[in-house]
């Protein structure tokens, strides 16, 4: 017997176990990890479609029930208890969120419809920003409806200023003068991104849901690097200083990213159809080196870059300069004048303790125009072209002749008026027969006078003189610090609070306090204060509070075409609504 031969069979046949036994477990391992990397590929593709979608969210706080599905993928719908669903959040913005709920649906205070959350990402092991909107409420039955997006690009970690010293600077419009002093002043490039409700043609700040504006101004957090300062100009636009940038191919390749990440949101989440959106931007030189002379030239193309294929356009002052506008512009402001499309609304300013009327306020509004129904904008168009005059004759006109007409009762006529008139207003007042200048008030707009008027000597003059003529002068207010002198403010005869501070009292929180901070510095000067547009009983309730009682509110009044007398039914019923707070 050959017991070599045998031997060597056994190895081999050992070998061939062995091989395919390592085989076996190759295969095995390969498997796995094949379903294991496409499991968390799967996921992370998911995660990376939806890190910009809305999801929403339908609680029943009576049972604990809680569905919810992406907007872009409805026939995917989850459902948990209202436990589960707070563990989706660290345990203090679980606990902040129970609060925020129970206060939405029990207190009979005003609860903010809006809260930012962390939210616990647990596949990657991470805590990204979240934005929680209210869509709809039904405290009978105790059921929400919620939107919530994640700010995938804001890692809470990216704003901790111990770790991260160059980081992005998100200030207000006031820390953002900080730019004129810096030493490379002339050096950067400067954004202006601004959204717009399609359905409405014009800048309303209360028709941009606030969950879109804040996912807007975080998903473009990748393209501004350190060193860059974002601030809200309103609640519609906000405006980016990007020292980095000072080459018009570098800006432009960085607008356009900017533009194609906004668009891919508005198609995801079904937003197209009612938002769309401008950014126009500019380079920084000697001549365009404070934040207010880039806003107005960044704004003053955004009309353009609205109606833009790409949504963006930068600044040329060899095309759009001082001297040679836009051929747009100039067919538009034409054809405004020569078919006088524009609209006049009336609305009353009433004492809302005594049910008296002091005056009616007039508005021009101009709307589906390039100038997208921004008067100041038209008038500083008109102002560049030599043909300011002419516009504000026309208006004048039309808005005098009216009050002339159907102004019985004599009450006052709250006139809103542009520095850039300043030098025709009382010869044109003066042409119009059996007009008494002391009914007239004259409204200047606080930025704007600080914007053109930088002496003050200069603003004196401008006010002295017509209050020479008899005029009544109000300021319109509509930020929280003041521009102006003591010296200056002293020549007012009103004030008058804008909607732009004045929608902060529906809601509760810091934004009333600094309302109340500025009233109250207004009233060291013991003139009539005025708000505008307080369209809640709340609102009324707490400016009241504040000792504010002249007031215009939809509640009472609409603002109409016509000068119509109050209806005094809804008037005393609001005066009760608001006496019964108190």
């Amino acid at each position: 017997m050959n017991y070599k031969f045998l031997v060597d069979s056994n190895d081999n046949m050992l070998y061939i176990v062995l091989l395919i036994i390592l085989a076996i477990t190759t295969f095995i391992v390969l498997i796995v990890y094949f379903f294991v990397s496409r499991k968390n590929e799967n996921h992370k593709d998911k995660y990376n479609f939806a890190k910009n979608t809305i999801r929403v969210i339908t609680i029943n706080y009576k049972t604990g029930a809680v569905k919810y599905f992406d907007k872009n993928n409805i026939s995917a719908q989850h459902e948990c208890t209202f436990s589960q669903f707070l563990e989706f959040y660290s345990v203090e913005d679980g606990v902040r969120i129970e609060k925020w709920l129970e206060e939405l649906f029990y207190s009979k205070k005003d609860v903010s419809d809006y809260l930012e959350a962390d939210t616990i990402v647990d596949d990657e092991k991470r805590t990204y920003f979240s934005f929680l909107q209210v869509k709809q409420i039904d405290k009978k039955r105790r059921i929400l409806h919620l939107e919530k997006c994640i700010m995938k690009n804001m890692d809470i970690k990216q704003f901790d200023n111990s770790k991260d010293k160059k980081r992005i600077t998100t200030t207000n419009i006031d820390q953002m003068f900080t730019i004129e002093n810096l030493k490379d002043k002339n050096k950067g490039s400067f954004l202006y991104v601004s959204i717009r409700n399609t359905k409405l043609q014009d800048d309303d700040d209360d028709k941009v849901d606030s969950m879109l504006f804040t996912s807007i101004k975080n998903i473009i957090i990748p393209y501004l690097k350190s060193n860059c300062s974002i601030a809200d100009y309103s609640q519609s636009a906000f405006t980016i200083f990007y020292p980095g940038i000072s080459k018009r191919r570098n800006l432009l390749r960085m607008m356009q990213g900017i533009s194609k990440t906004i668009a891919r949101y508005l198609e995801i989440n079904s937003y197209v159809e009612k938002y769309t959106y401008a950014i126009s931007g500019c380079i920084l030189n000697s001549e365009l080196s404070s934040y207010k002379k880039l806003v107005r030239v960044t704004r003053s193309i955004s009309p353009l870059a609205f109606n833009h294929p790409n949504h963006f356009m930068i600044y040329d002052e060899n095309i759009v300069s001082d001297n040679d506008v836009t051929t747009s512009y100039e067919s538009e402001f034409n054809s405004l004048i020569e078919k006088k499309d524009f609209k006049i609304f009336f609305q009353p300013i009433v004492d809302i303790t005594k049910g008296s009327l002091l005056a009616y306020s007039s508005t021009i509004v101009c709307n589906n125009t390039i100038f997208g129904g921004d008067i100041q904008e038209l008038k500083e168009y008109a102002y560049k072209m030599g043909k300011n005059k002419e516009l504000f004759s026309l208006f004048n006109k039309r808005i005098l002749a009216r009050y002339k007409n159907e102004n019985n009762s004599k009450v006052k006529l709250i006139y809103n008026v542009s520095v850039l008139e300043k030098d025709f207003i009382a010869k044109s007042f003066s042409h119009v027969n059996n007009l008494e200048t002391e009914n007239i008030i004259l409204a200047f707009n606080e930025i704007e006078l600080s914007e053109w008027l930088q002496d003050e000597a200069e603003i004196v003059e401008t006010l002295e003189n017509l209050k020479e003529h008899g005029f009544a002068l109000s300021l319109v207010i509509s930020r929280k610090e003041s521009l102006l002198t003591s010296e200056i403010m002293q020549l007012f005869d009103y004030f008058i609070i804008d909607r732009e501070l004045t929608r902060a009292c529906s809601k509760l929180g810091r934004s009333i306090l600094i309302v109340h901070a500025i009233i109250e510095e207004l009233k060291n000067y013991q003139k009539d204060i005025i708000a505008y547009d307080l369209d809640t009983t709340n609102s009324l309730y707490l400016l009241t509070k504040m000792g504010i009682n002249l007031v215009s509110s939809n509640l009472i009044s609409q603002s109409d075409e016509m000068i119509l007398p109050i209806d005094t039914k809804r008037l005393e019923k609001v005066m009760s609504t608001v006496k019964g707070k108190n």
